[in-house]
């Protein structure tokens, strides 16, 4: 009975970890790129503000912030876009959020 308890609490964490996150998706999980074409994709678990989007530029992880909040602790995921020219990463193009533990 003990195992079958040990067990049950097991198989929950693992189904119920991914809804917490405690650490920013991968920009290759967020944005997905064939053939010269990009689309944005749905992170189960987080909200997305998507503030622009370009084509013909890398997308990359920005940053990651962590704020008290009263519905607990949010997670903040930037991403945004590499600009060709200068090298540099241009402002947030897209902000993932989540409420950790």
């Amino acid at each position: 009975m003990f195992l079958r308890q040990i067990g049950l609490t097991l198989a929950a964490f693992m189904f119920l970890t991914p809804v917490f996150a405690s650490q920013c998706p991968p920009a290759e999980k967020v944005m997905d790129c064939h053939n010269g074409e990009c689309n944005l994709q749905r992170v189960s678990g987080w909200s997305a503000i998507v503030y622009f989007t370009d084509k013909g530029k890398t997308f990359a992880f920005q940053k990651e912030r962590v704020d008290r909040t009263n519905r607990g602790r949010e997670i903040n995921c930037f991403y945004t876009y590499l600009d060709p020219d200068t090298h540099r990463l241009m402002p947030p193009a897209l902000v993932l959020t989540s409420v950790i533990n």
